[in-house]
């Protein structure tokens, strides 16, 4: 028997707002996971306030946990009543990203749901430092949720590179479709392929003699692009995506991943990140972290099967508090 999958949201204490939980919860109703609600604590000040208050820093610590616990009950009552298995969390931990990635490795979680925050100046979502730092160390794949409606007719668009020297890259690109193909269940609608190929720049003749081609750079393009058009027509095969739903893009992966995104209606891009250094950490790249806050629309990150992450071997700074239910 299968075992059901563990989505781990987060919970904002500071926002009545919270689009992570909603479409997490419509997510677990269609494929009957189980949710984790995680709400993680810090305050520095708390350990000031004793000397205001005489209290104990325990007993104000305490307090304000109550307090969030539960406001944390009162989303998973409903839920709980209409008979999705729910949990809540409490953990009173600093930083925030570690205290989140520390409770997925604990729970075995199969996706961490987040909210993104709405930049009114620029007019799009912004991710934050603790986005940002769970998108280079989260092991499970990472749905960042952005501060819109979920379209009930919104496509899920998986983004690939086919074109490999290493087999671990290729099996990444599995990864992606099978992540999406989950998602095709949450919106109805089937997952869209989609590759950008940019082409290699022309030799620059006259002041690098061993790079004058002996080819026509022309040729050489056509057979670069006839290279990545056979790879994705390959991984769809594998992989079950019908001609129909492939879409091979030439250009800047900067400008038509996002624009791709917005010309399928994509609800939600599900993309990969990969580990380039010698020390395995994980790099994103100048292309991507420019790329990424450019879609109109959800991200979910990928990574590796044999991805490990950095915090797995980090304890708590300041100990772990919690409460959970």
């Amino acid at each position: 028997m299968t075992a059901r999958k563990k989505i781990l949201v987060v919970i904002d204490p500071t926002s009545e707002e919270q689009p992570a939980f909603s479409k997490a919860t419509e997510l677990a109703r269609r494929i009957d996971a189980e949710l984790a609600l995680l709400t993680c604590l810090f305050d520095p000040d708390i350990a000031r306030a004793q000397w205001v208050t005489g209290q104990t820093l325990e007993h104000i610590r305490d307090e304000a946990i109550d307090a969030h616990f539960e406001s944390l009950e009162r989303l998973a009552e409903p839920l709980r009543s209409e008979g999705l298995s729910v949990s809540a969390k409490i953990i009173w931990d600093n930083p925030l990203h570690e205290a989140i990635v520390r409770e997925a490795l604990n729970i075995e979680a199969d996706f961490v749901v987040k909210d993104t925050h709405h930049h009114s100046a620029v007019s799009r979502a912004l991710f934050t430092n603790t986005d940002w730092h769970l998108i280079r160390e989260c092991p499970c794949p990472l749905w960042l949720v952005k501060p819109t409606p979920a379209a009930r007719e919104a496509r899920v668009m998986a983004a690939v590179d086919p074109v490999h020297e290493a087999d671990e890259d290729a099996a990444l690109d599995r990864r992606i479709v099978d992540v999406a193909q989950l998602f095709s269940v949450l919106f109805e609608e089937r997952l869209q392929l989609v590759h950008v190929f940019t082409p290699p720049p022309p030799p620059i003749i006259g002041m690098f003699p061993t790079a004058v081609p002996t080819e026509p750079v022309e040729d050489m393009i056509a057979q670069a692009r006839q290279a990545h058009a056979e790879a994705l027509n390959s991984l769809a095969t594998d992989t079950g995506v019908p001609a129909g739903r492939i879409h091979l893009r030439e250009g800047s992966q900067i400008d038509l991943l996002p624009a791709t995104a917005g010309e399928l209606h994509a609800g939600v891009v599900v993309m990969g990140a990969v580990a380039r250094s010698a020390l395995r950490r994980l790099i994103i790249g100048h292309t991507a972290e420019r790329t990424l806050e450019r879609f109109p629309c959800d991200v979910v990150i990928v990574k590796s099967a044999d991805f490990e992450s950095p915090i797995a071997a980090l304890p708590p700074i300041y100990g772990s508090v919690e409460k959970s239910a």
